[in-house]
């Protein structure tokens, strides 16, 4: 099932936007809940109960715009799906400076929204269920790609630090660290950084030299010379799509 906030401050804007999405999961045969909004504060408000997977964001609001709130999204949300819905087409830019997926102006036409909700949740549908099989001393596991923030290799043995907080160890490795790693590689997400360290750009909330931030906030520290390239590899990878992971 798919989690859907919908914000904005305009109750019949509201209601017909609405009314889009429950033809379009019919229309798809797809499950999904849909909560509504009447400003962006009553939503970050409810972020400390609920999750979502998608934003559907008015961008000209009181109090708080849609760009600003965007914004404080992103704060604790980094990979949730951003669509804006408005009647100005001059925030176009802004929009993206908060990853945005998609700009749609209003009065949003039925195609342009099914196209952008398409594009959306094949995205999520993805990242869900990418995964890779990790050899532990207790057999193997399943990990959920969208669900590691990092993998460090630590006395011949990788370890994988997961958004939960948990540290899943993998058994002592005969190949190259890289060479264990290569299936995380494939992914765009991931980064190698230095010889014993892999990133999930997508997970990152900030760099501070080598220390690194994630969403969520848990930390580790990089080696130093590799720090600045981590820094250009996440930097371009925002730029070059990955808010639509």
């Amino acid at each position: 099932m798919f989690r859907i906030a919908l914000c904005d401050d305009d109750v019949k804007q509201r209601q017909l936007t609405h009314k889009l999405l429950d033809s379009y999961f019919s229309l798809r045969s797809t499950a999904a809940k849909i909560w509504e909004y009447s400003s962006g504060q009553a939503l970050l408000n409810a972020m400390f109960d609920e999750t979502f997977d998608l934003y559907l964001l008015d961008i000209v609001m009181p109090e708080m715009d849609g760009i600003d709130l965007g914004a404080e999204l992103r704060k604790s949300d980094e990979s949730g799906v951003i669509i804006y819905l408005t009647t100005s087409p001059d925030f176009a830019l802004q929009g993206y400076s908060v990853k945005a997926a998609s700009y749609l102006l209003k009065p949003v036409q039925e195609d342009e929204l099914f196209r952008a909700l398409d594009d959306a949740f094949k995205a999520i549908t993805n990242r869900r269920e990418q995964s890779i099989m990790v050899k532990t001393a207790d057999g193997m596991s399943r990990l959920l790609l969208d669900h590691i923030l990092y993998v460090e290799q630590t006395e011949r043995a990788p370890r994988y630090y997961m958004k939960d907080g948990s540290c899943v160890a993998g058994v002592t490795i005969q190949t190259s660290f890289q060479d264990t790693i290569r299936p995380l590689l494939a992914d765009k997400r991931f980064y190698l950084c230095g010889a014993s360290f892999v990133l999930n750009l997508h997970c990152i909330k900030s760099i501070n030299k080598a220390d690194v931030l994630f969403v969520g906030g848990q930390q580790t520290t990089v080696p130093r010379r590799a720090a600045a390239e981590l820094n250009t590899a996440w930097i371009h990878y925002w730029l070059e799509g990955g808010h639509q992971l």
